[in-house]
């Protein structure tokens, strides 16, 4: 931005806002024809933010006009802002809210170095440079930057099709949460809910069991039930869990949380069967170690053992959306 008369490094405007976007009285500033301001968005002359599909009233807090996938979110009104929770979730253009994929910032951190190991040819470097976290969230990739990222570059299709599961994932309305322990570790007490409802779900009591107290859930427990990851579906979308223990290596980390972020978290989400999640897991840790070169054998549900058993087809390529 280039102001005339502005003196090289001078502040020209100040803003402060209360967390729906409302300017604060005493804010000092000076008058110029900027108007990109809370989260980047133009003010209008009217007083409201242009978000691309709807039109904000930060006075109010609410949208002008309701939320044209009010279906996702029937328990909120469909003129919320961001579900009514500002300094938790975001809503980057009027449609979906995303919410964090790190239970904590180290979480979010975690999973994007295991993405980025996935894809640590040089090749890829304007593509990893895209995958980025601000706080416990992942930034929203932009398509046409990718497909600038992406132009000139020989990639497989095996290559293209992890690209486009993160990112996918990564911009999805549905919520990927992902929490990384090691033995001893307790749980969120969002996972151990999460954990709670999905054995209830599969069979009456079962979670009230295995689960009395959702605070007090140890890693050693999903390490002895699911090996080195598990994940289960929420409300929202899923909830993974990754196990690090004396054998974890990084890229067997990186293989393990695509194996559940994705590969389970997809479908889980998505309410699919149980057969096509644990096939799409499956192949989707294939698919990490045919890109990364791994020497390992292909998996196919029974080496190791892996829920649902022996699998077919287990090199085609998982689903990506």
């Amino acid at each position: 931005m280039c102001i005339d008369g502005w003196k090289p490094g001078e502040i020209v405007e100040v803003n402060n806002y209360y967390p729906f976007g409302l300017l604060h009285n005493y804010t000092v500033t000076t008058q110029n024809a900027y108007q990109y301001k809370y989260n980047g968005k133009e003010l209008q002359e009217t007083g409201m933010y242009d978000y691309g599909a709807r039109f904000l009233m930060p006075d109010i807090g609410r949208w002008i006009s309701p939320d044209p996938l009010s279906e996702e979110y029937r328990r909120w009104s469909p003129y919320n802002y961001a579900v009514n929770n500002p300094v938790r979730f975001t809503d980057p253009d009027g449609m979906s809210v995303y919410d964090i994929i790190g239970v904590t910032k180290q979480d979010a951190q975690k999973f994007k170095a295991d993405v980025h190991k996935v894809l640590s040819d040089s090749k890829f470097a304007g593509i990893i440079a895209l995958i980025d976290v601000k706080g416990k969230s992942f930034n929203k990739v932009d398509a046409a930057a990718l497909s600038t990222a992406l132009s000139g570059v020989n990639v497989s299709k095996d290559e293209q099709t992890y690209i486009d599961t993160v990112v996918g994932a990564i911009n999805d309305s549905k919520v990927h949460t992902v929490e990384y322990l090691s033995l001893g570790d307790t749980v969120s007490s969002a996972g151990g809910t999460a954990l709670k409802d999905h054995m209830n779900k599969a069979q009456a009591g079962v979670g009230d069991k295995l689960v009395p107290d959702v605070s007090n859930v140890k890693a050693d427990l999903i390490n002895g039930i699911a090996g080195a990851g598990f994940n289960v579906p929420t409300a929202k979308g899923s909830h993974s869990i990754i196990v690090e223990t004396a054998s974890t290596t990084s890229e067997s980390r990186a293989e393990t949380s695509s194996h559940e972020v994705l590969g389970h978290g997809i479908p889980s989400a998505k309410g699919l069967s149980h057969t096509v999640n644990n096939t799409n897991a499956i192949r989707m840790s294939n698919l990490v170690r045919r890109i990364t070169g791994s020497t390992e054998p292909p998996r196919d549900g029974t080496n190791p053992p892996h829920a649902g058993g022996k699998v077919t087809n287990e090199n085609d390529l998982p689903i990506s959306r």
